[in-house]
């Protein structure tokens, strides 16, 4: 008889950004990249807002996923994002997660949404919902005081909006060069 477990699936719902803020984020990059500190850089393509990691999760529980993001979707219309202020987790006296800040009309009540809806699903709880676009992480200790040097300098830059008309299920495959991310499912919002 066959193994009827399912093969467990990396994902992560998340906003996809216009190529223009990408453009306008990759800019801050290289204005803070000039520190030389041990960051490792997120890529180009891969720059998005995390709504949700749902980590690895079984194909039946992903397809449960895709139903929930069909419900929420449908009762939100398309956000209206801006991207403002460049800062740190937890703090930039002691950086780990080099992010670009923001704010979107009804993001947080749609992650709160999705949150509830992922516990039913069984998947476990995770952090609340904190609207940023991860830059970099910070590896070690070099130059740390050089990049939050540069972080003040660029700290309340605006690099945008945007208007994010769907959210997407993202697949996440980790390799040694970084992770590979591609669309598992996507949805519009719907309402008005």
């Amino acid at each position: 008889m066959a193994d009827k477990t399912s093969p467990k699936i990396r994902c992560f719902i998340a906003i996809l950004l216009s190529d223009e803020i990408k453009e306008k984020a990759v800019e801050i990059q290289s204005r803070l990249r000039k520190a030389n500190a041990d960051v490792k850089w997120v890529e180009r393509e891969n720059l998005h807002i995390t709504l949700r990691f749902l980590g690895e999760i079984e194909e039946a529980k992903v397809e449960k996923v895709k139903r929930l993001m069909e419900e929420v979707a449908g009762r939100f219309s398309p956000q209206k994002l801006v991207f403002k202020g460049v800062g740190a987790f937890p703090d930039l006296r002691r950086p780990r997660v080099v992010w670009i800040g923001g704010e979107g009309d009804s993001l947080s009540k749609i992650a709160e949404e999705l949150e509830r809806g992922i516990r039913e699903i069984g998947i476990p709880p995770e952090k609340p919902f904190s609207f940023h676009l991860t830059l970099g992480r910070v590896r070690s200790p070099r130059n740390l005081g050089q990049l939050t040097r540069l972080m003040g300098e660029v700290g309340d830059v605006h690099i945008g909006e945007m208007t994010a008309e769907k959210i997407t299920l993202m697949r996440s495959i980790l390799l040694p060069q970084g992770p590979q991310y591609s669309i598992l499912y996507e949805v519009e919002f719907r309402r008005g």
